[in-house]
C-alpha cells in the first residue's frame, strides 16, 4: 500500500512538470498549449481513474494478505496450545521415543560400557554428577558389577506397552526426587509429563554368542531432561506418593 501511494505521488508531480511548459508569448502556442493541456488533462483524469483503481486493487490485496496472516496467527496459536495441552495432560509422550530410550540406557551399559551415560538415562543429571566418578557411580547404581563394551543391541520388540496412570506418575515422581536427593544430598525437583510401563525383548550380541534379554521398564517423560527410564514395574515403586 505505502509503494502504490508514492507512485500515484509521483505520477503527481510529472503531471504538474509537464502544466508549466506552456509559452505565453504566442497565442497560437498558447492555444496548441491549451489544446494539449485539455488532452492531457483527459489523460490525467484516465490515469487518475487508472491510478485510483490501482489503489482500491493494491487496498483488497492488502487486506486479503492481513486476513491471510492472521488466518495463519491464528492456526499458529491453536498449534501452540495443542501442543501446551498435550504437555500438560501427559500425551506428548511418544512410545517410540520411549523405547528409543530403552535402547539407548542399555547402549550405554553393554555396549558402551559408560556408567555416568547410563546413570544419566535414569536419574536426573546432578543427582550423577554429585556421585563422582565412573566407578563410585557403578558401585552406586549397578553394585559394583563391571559394565561391557562391545556388546550390540539389536532393534527393541515390545512385547506389551501401556501408559502410566496419574497414580503411578506420581510415584514415579517421588521415586526420582527421593533417590536423587539421596545421591546428591539436596533436594531434586522433577515434574513428568507422561509415561509407559514397557514390556519388551531385544538380542544381545556380543560377536560370538547371541544373548536374549527381555524386561518390563518404566519410561517416563520429565519436563527438565526428556526421558528417564525406571528399570523396573510400575509395582515397585507403589505408593511412595502417599
Amino acid at each position: 500500500m505505502k509503494r502504490s501511494a508514492f507512485l500515484i505521488i509521483l505520477c503527481g508531480l510529472l503531471a504538474c512538470s509537464a502544466f508549466s511548459c506552456g509559452s505565453k508569448d504566442d497565442a497560437s502556442e498558447a492555444e496548441t498549449s491549451a489544446a494539449s493541456t485539455a488532452e492531457k488533462s483527459g489523460d490525467s483524469e484516465s490515469s487518475a481513474e487508472d491510478e485510483s483503481e490501482a489503489e482500491t486493487s493494491a487496498d483488497d490485496e492488502s487486506e486479503a494478505e492481513t486476513s491471510a496472516e492472521d488466518e495463519s496467527e491464528a492456526e499458529t496459536s491453536a498449534e501452540t496450545e495443542t501442543e501446551a495441552e498435550k504437555t500438560q495432560s501427559g500425551t506428548a509422550c511418544n512410545e517410540e521415543d520411549a523405547v528409543n530410550a530403552i535402547s539407548e540406557y542399555l547402549t550405554n551399559v553393554a555396549d558402551k560400557g559408560d556408567a555416568k551415560a547410563a546413570g544419566k538415562c535414569m536419574y536426573p543429571y546432578a543427582a550423577i554428577d554429585a556421585i563422582g566418578s565412573d566407578k563410585e557411580i557403578t558401585d552406586q547404581l549397578f553394585d559394583g558389577a563391571e559394565l561391557t563394551q562391545g556388546v550390540k543391541v539389536q532393534p527393541i520388540e515390545v512385547n506389551s506397552s501401556r501408559d502410566l496412570s496419574q497414580d503411578e506418575l506420581d510415584d514415579a515422581e517421588a521415586f526420582l526426587e527421593k533417590y536423587s536427593s539421596v545421591l546428591c544430598g539436596t533436594d531434586v525437583d522433577v515434574t513428568l509429563a507422561g509415561g509407559y510401563e514397557i514390556d519388551f525383548s531385544t538380542v544381545l550380541d556380543d560377536g560370538v554368542d547371541d544373548v536374549d534379554f527381555g524386561d518390563t521398564y518404566c519410561v517416563v517423560l520429565t519436563e527438565e531432561e526428556g526421558y528417564k527410564v525406571l528399570v523396573t514395574d510400575a509395582a515397585a515403586f507403589e505408593g511412595l506418593a502417599d
